[in-house]
């Protein structure tokens, strides 16, 4: 149980930095860009682990091109919320595997949906990783919602996988 506290604490953090992240992310004004603390960056890159070594990064670029919709997913690293997804709404979704960017396209989508983006999704690259994200819509902001209960299941062909819990935001930037 105690345990349970912990990670929903955890949690909680990342979506509190999350959507000071998003901020910048989904178009404020200078002024409230400038106010907004983002989320700190890990030296170690390593977010997730597989049981074989494989292992889900932090990404560098969180924001949402201008004009677009999507999400980004924060998770835990060392206790400091770091991004490790990010889809924009008709476009490709990106993960870190092994310190290298990965493109994954949606092969679908059901349940609540909004902002482009659907509670349960699939994904697929090129070299046949499976990606599956879910999350529930949680409280709505000027612009988006905030993504609570969040997971990203990474499953290679070679039988690794990896599971991250994790929340966010999605939204639109004008």
């Amino acid at each position: 149980m105690r345990q349970r506290l912990i990670h929903a604490a955890r949690l909680s953090l990342v979506l509190g930095f999350g959507l000071v992240s998003a901020c910048s992310s989904l178009g404020l004004s200078k002024s409230e860009k400038t106010s907004a603390i983002s989320p700190v960056q890990s030296e170690e890159p390593l977010v997730a682990a597989s049981a074989d070594g494989q292992t889900l990064g932090a990404l560098t670029e969180t924001q949402l091109p201008d004009r677009s919709c999507g999400m980004i997913l924060w998770t835990l690293d060392a206790n400091r919320p770091s991004p490790v997804f990010r889809y924009v709404s008709g476009k490709e979704a990106e993960i870190v595997i092994n310190d290298a960017v990965i493109a994954f396209t949606r092969i679908g989508g059901n349940g609540d949906s909004g902002f482009g983006i659907y509670q349960y999704q699939e994904f697929e690259s090129v070299t046949g990783l499976r990606l599956e994200v879910s999350s529930e819509f949680g409280a709505e902001f000027d612009g988006g919602s905030y993504l609570e209960q969040g997971l990203v299941k990474v499953h290679a062909p070679e039988g690794w996988s990896i599971v991250a819990p994790a929340a966010g935001i999605a939204g639109c930037r004008s």
